[in-house]
């Protein structure tokens, strides 16, 4: 049959096959509609996984072999984000260096960058602002311990080193802020940013601690939520207000030179696992790429679900710690 055509028919029918390969594939953006609670629930309980479900229930340690990245022994343990940078064609690595901590580990200097240097071609530097940038309430610790064996809660910057001292993890919730910036004039470009899963486990069976009561606050811009159950969990960009204004959701790419910083607020969530976990920002600049960890001063991040958990507040002196209801 296509011998019998004429010449101007099989011209057209070619281009025509031509043109549809051309066309854009569609992204479709899910429904980021609330879980059911009133106000829509977090972040996070707006996030549906791209892989379109949760992870299976949990049943001892699920471990996931994350991409190849640098090791989290390379990363510097003074620092709020272990960032060691790995430019295509650069076989070594160069640890996270050193930046200023606030009494809560958080970091308000520069962050760590490695394997490039600074100028073009150079990875970003990335700090962890803050480790719960709705404080001075909403977060959650589960502590294996009663209350009547531990102290009130402390000022917001030594909530971590309280948790800490009793062996303590983040329950339900986290809340990082991260500040990416470059370092010169040049543009990086910041591609994307991915969460990496090392295990699950059965959650924590502890009681949770809320410290502060009240408070929360609309989401800002720049926000990112995932739920950490999902099979292949995702960042995905959450909508926010400024004053009266409704900012839309702004997916990756973003770009950052010295002089212009980007602050992310990442909402993390997990329900019915114990989870550790660390991210991956992935870079270019001056022809070269690479990936920036971002970790818990040389450690993976810990999140723990805290459903069913008895949770308890703190009062004042008189009354102590409290059982919620």
């Amino acid at each position: 049959r296509w011998a019998r055509l004429s010449r101007r028919t099989r011209v057209l029918i070619a281009a025509a096959g031509v043109a549809a390969l051309l066309v854009p594939t569609t992204v479709v953006a899910v429904d980021l509609v609330g879980s059911g609670k009133e106000g829509g629930g977090s972040a996070a309980d707006r996030v549906e996984d791209r892989s379109g479900g949760l992870a299976g229930a949990p049943e001892g340690t699920v471990s996931a072999t994350p991409r190849p990245s640098v090791s989290p022994s390379s990363a510097s343990p003074s620092a709020g984000a272990s960032a060691s940078g790995k430019p295509s064609g650069t076989p070594s690595t160069a640890s996270g260096g050193g930046q200023t901590q606030n009494g809560d580990g958080s970091g308000n200097g520069a962050g760590a960058g490695g394997g490039g240097g600074t100028g073009l071609g150079a990875p970003p530097t990335v700090s962890i602002s803050s480790y719960n940038w709705e404080e001075p309430c909403g977060q959650h610790y589960l502590v294996n311990r009663g209350p009547e064996n531990l102290d009130p809660p402390p000022p917001p910057q030594d909530r971590r080193g309280w948790a800490a001292a009793y062996g303590g993890v983040e329950g339900g919730l986290s809340r990082l802020q991260l500040t990416v910036q470059g370092t010169s004039r040049d543009a990086v470009v910041l591609k994307g940013m991915h969460v990496r899963v090392l295990s699950r486990k059965a959650p924590l069976p502890w009681s949770a601690y809320l410290m502060g009561n009240g408070c929360g606050s609309g989401i800002t811009p720049q926000t990112f939520a995932s739920h950490l159950d999902a099979g292949q969990p995702t960042l995905r960009p959450v909508a926010g207000t400024q004053g009266d204004i409704e900012v839309p959701a702004v997916d990756f790419p973003y770009k950052v030179t010295s002089e212009d910083v980007e602050v992310f607020n990442l909402e993390m969530k997990a329900v019915s696992y114990d989870v550790t976990w660390y991210l991956e920002l992935e870079w270019s600049s001056g022809g070269k790429e690479g990936v920036v960890r971002i970790d818990d001063h040389g450690k993976p991040f810990r999140l723990s679900g805290m459903k069913g958990r008895p949770e308890y507040r703190y009062g004042n002196e008189e009354v102590g710690w409290f059982l919620a209801e």
